[in-house]
């Protein structure tokens, strides 16, 4: 769905939270074709605090755009992965600080 952005699907409903917050919900039961958002509706809260718990606490890093970037990219994350069997852990669940990755990022050429 794009860097930050999140879609769930349950048996009944199909969950989205965008990376600016916004939220989305569709029944496909009554609404295959997901043309009428139910976020805004009261009703459906209890439904979407489901949801909620359920998504990503961390997001991994964006991927670069191009083939220049992606190699930079996997020389940091070797870098990063070296660096201590903590912070490999953290890489394999993609729970590495953002900020941290950033700047092994802009100090790796």
């Amino acid at each position: 769905m794009g860097f930050k952005n999140h879609s769930l699907r349950g048996p009944r409903y199909r969950y989205t939270r965008y990376a600016d917050g916004t939220e989305e919900l569709y029944d496909h039961e009554s609404d295959p074709m997901e043309w009428k958002n139910l976020a805004t509706d009261p009703e459906m809260e209890a439904v979407m605090a489901r949801f909620r718990p359920l998504l990503p606490k961390y997001d991994a890093p964006e991927m670069p755009k191009n083939a220049i970037d992606k190699k930079r990219m996997r020389r940091v994350m070797k870098r990063i992965n070296g660096m201590s069997k903590e912070f490999k852990e953290q890489s394999e669940a993609n729970k590495l600080d953002p900020d941290f990755v950033k700047k092994i990022y802009a100090e790796t050429r």
